[in-house]
């Protein structure tokens, strides 16, 4: 199955260039799967053989603020 999201790093493979991308979702009902609900791919310096995420504290803020809309106190709170 091809994944519709690799046309975003399509350029990168191209050129033999690591990409990160980050994937968020949940767990079905009964456990048995992981359902991909988001994507995110973060900025980030990639080469032939490594790629390094930049600007990291961008990326806890996505998630917490994700976390907060679904109702779920932040790390921050605990």
């Amino acid at each position: 199955m091809r994944w519709p999201a690799c046309s975003l790093c399509k350029s990168n493979t191209v050129r033999n260039i690591e990409t990160i991308g980050l994937l968020g979702g949940s767990l079905s009902s009964d456990g048995s799967s992981f359902n991909i609900t988001t994507l995110i791919i973060p900025k980030q310096k990639g080469e032939t053989d490594r790629v390094e995420m930049l600007k990291e504290e961008e990326i806890w803020e996505i998630f917490f603020q994700a976390r907060d809309l679904h109702g779920s106190k932040r790390a921050a709170d605990l």
